[in-house]
């Protein structure tokens, strides 16, 4: 009977996870044999009674077999066939389906039949010691007319047998419930989490979890509240860049992109250098120690006609974000281990990708990287854009755009909601300031996952974006956001020659002015003008590379550059590293030339007393040059930084096939050489 109506007990039949419900060939017995051995009993008739215990152990022969014998590859070879089929007779226009990847959520095995089945067992228990004591015959001999129970007393054992029986049969349901509830938790754990079917992972072991680590303590804290004004243990004091970057401590070349992320994890902080490598048959997802280069886990994707790999997203702080078709997986980069995963609506045509804060290619790279933020935003040109917490890889809420356009989207802090920018849609750009959805509750899903119910993330914006003017044939390549204000940089051909030109303009969301006026114009930059990015943040200034120098300034969407480089390298410089924090005074910065070469820079603060009060004076210093990491590079160079370390990183990435990696320290140390 709990089978039957799982409300009954307090159960729900959908949902991943539910307790399902029995089909009826084992419902509709378990119920005819309840109320035959009630007859049966009440009537005292053996045939009926041992006719309920036979048909209660047929049912929970079948309900027992039913749980034991499903298996999570049948429901995934139905769903795949299901794929297959809507393929075949679907019309041109139509996209995929995805019925196989979405049907993980639901493979689960229920409870339900196994609930049935424990309970018929109970019946036919019931049924057994019953029918084992002494019973009149149907042809014997009759009992004497003084012996006969009275007429009145029939209708009361009829009464009393019934309320005994439903007695009975809801304390057998309910320990029925529990204890098929606890036999699937079991089954269910050795199963493994529901994406085991496509991946494979080998997170970090136990005893080596904090190898290399570096132990974070309360001077740290102290010291990263002075430089960036808060006690976030995450910005805590790290030993920096090295300053005489002078020896190399491995070399390796990975088969595919790389990307650094930097946290802290149960008082220890360290960097993981995260690498995407692929075969034919597999891609692989693995997190390297970069003292050394050593392999510390592994997240291993099988791929097949169904289940591509999307793209890999490295975020600031402890997660990687991997997706597989409509599946999306996050793992933390300094354990190893997945910490959650959910199927996303169907994508359309061109599948999901990241939402980032740069313009991604037409083709979009294997590997992406992600600011520090609660949320994640992934998109599809047909689907709209849904909202993600990061903590759970949870979907908040989905915002159905118009067609085809392209996104973008950064976040003011970890806090922040973020602002999202829409572009190409045909019917002019826009900006979304998007609403604070990161506290919302786990939204209520229909039983079909392929249309997830999720709230709105977003109205019809009320924000247009235009080009500058004289310009056409462009598209706005960056956003940032900065507290309350907004920078959008982009490059269009502009005047009559059509000369390729990098313009800015700053948007303040805090204005209740209409939308011309909360716009500042755009402002046209010269070659020389236009600072690499990223620019590395300090105490009173920005620092950054421009040109073959680097200088201090304020943002990088404002003109304030020119004239003020002071630290001169001989070279183009292609990428500026800096601390996590705020720079403060004597901390390091490094500089990658075109040719390899390593520049260390030095920010320092000069305070004196004048006549008005106090001063400071803000100011770079050249430091030592190196040329340990120069060679030859066909494609992009780049420069990550290990602050937990002092470990500088020069990468030289040849498109997305391979990426050679030095790692360059201050002092010759016990690492391997690759």
């Amino acid at each position: 009977m709990a089978g039957a109506f799982p409300w009954w007990v307090g159960q729900d039949e959908g949902g991943a996870g539910g307790f399902g419900t029995a089909p009826w060939w084992l419902r509709v017995p378990l119920a005819v044999a309840g109320v035959v051995l009630l007859v049966g009993v009440v009537e005292r008739r053996r045939r009926y009674v041992t006719a309920a215990a036979g048909v209660a152990t047929a049912v929970a022969v079948g309900g027992a077999l039913r749980f034991v014998l499903w298996s999570r590859a049948d429901e995934i070879a139905d769903a795949r066939a299901a794929d297959r089929a809507a393929a075949s007779s679907g019309a041109w226009w139509m996209g995929p389906v995805d019925r196989e990847l979405h049907a993980l959520l639901t493979a689960w095995p229920t409870a339900a039949s196994l609930a049935v089945a424990l309970a018929a067992a109970g019946v036919a228990v019931i049924a057994l010691v019953s029918a084992s004591g002494a019973w009149p015959e149907p042809h014997g001999e009759q009992p004497a007319a003084s012996e006969r129970q009275p007429r009145a007393a029939r209708p009361r054992g009829v009464m009393y047998g019934a309320v005994a029986g439903i007695v009975v049969g809801v304390l057998l349901a309910e320990a029925s419930v529990l204890g098929a509830q606890q036999i699937r938790a079991t089954r269910t754990d050795a199963l493994g989490p529901w994406w085991s079917e496509y991946t494979a992972s080998r997170p970090v072991p136990a005893d080596k979890l904090h190898r290399g680590a570096r132990r974070l303590t309360e001077a740290d804290r102290a010291n990263s509240a002075n430089k960036s004004g808060d006690g976030d243990a995450r910005g805590a004091a790290e030993p920096g860049l090295p300053t005489r970057p002078e020896h190399v401590a491995w070399r390796r070349t990975f088969r595919g992109p790389t990307a650094l992320s930097t946290c802290a994890h149960d008082g220890h902080a360290r960097a993981t250098l995260v690498a995407l490598e692929r075969t034919r048959a597999k891609a692989t997802v693995t997190g390297h120690d970069t003292r050394d280069g050593s392999r510390r886990w592994a997240f291993t994707v099988r791929l097949g006609k169904r289940t591509e790999l999307g793209q890999v997203a490295v975020s600031a702080g402890c997660s990687v974000f991997v997706l597989i078709g409509s599946v999306l997986i996050g793992i933390d980069t300094y354990t190893g281990r997945a910490h959650g995963g959910t199927v996303l609506p169907k994508p359309g045509r061109d599948g999901w990708r990241f939402v980032t804060s740069y313009r991604q290619a037409d083709r979009p790279p294997a590997l992406v990287t992600l600011p520090a933020a609660d949320l994640l935003h992934v998109a599809a040109a047909e689907a709209g854009v849904v909202a993600v917490r990061r903590a759970d890889v949870h979907p908040l809420a989905w915002g159905v755009g118009r067609a085809y356009c392209s996104y973008l989207v950064d976040y003011g802090g970890p806090g922040s909601p973020g602002t999202l920018f829409a572009g190409g849609c045909g019917a002019g750009d826009v900006l979304v300031p998007l609403p604070d959805v990161s506290r919302l509750d786990r939204p209520e899903r229909a039983v079909d996952y392929r249309s997830p119910v999720l709230p709105p993330l977003f109205a019809d914006a009320d924000m247009t974006v235009s080009g500058p003017a004289g310009c056409r044939d462009g598209d706005v390549e960056r956003i940032r956001s900065y507290g309350h204000h907004v920078f959008l940089t982009g490059s269009w051909a502009c005047g009559r020659t059509g000369r390729r030109t990098t313009a800015n303009r700053r948007l303040d969301l805090t204005r209740p002015d209409p939308d011309a006026d909360r716009f500042a114009p755009w402002r046209r930059r010269a070659p020389g003008e236009v600072p690499v990015l990223p620019i590395a943040e300090a105490k009173y200034d920005d620092v950054a590379a421009v040109g073959d120098g680097v200088g201090l300034g304020s943002g990088e969407a404002e003109n304030h550059w020119r004239g003020r480089v002071t630290v001169r390298a001989g070279e183009r410089i292609v990428a500026l590293a800096g601390p996590r924090d705020r720079a403060g005074d004597g901390d390091a910065l490094l500089a990658l030339g075109a040719s390899g070469r390593l520049t260390s820079v030095t920010y320092h603060v000069d305070a004196e007393t004048t006549d008005d009060g106090p001063s400071l004076t803000t100011r770079l210093e050249a430091g030592p040059t190196s040329e340990i990491a120069r060679e030859e590079c066909d494609g992009t160079r780049s420069l990550l930084a290990d602050t937990t370390t002092a470990t500088a990183l020069v990468l030289c990435r040849d498109g997305e096939d391979s990426t050679r990696v030095v790692a360059v320290v201050d002092e010759r140390r016990g690492g391997r050489r690759k």
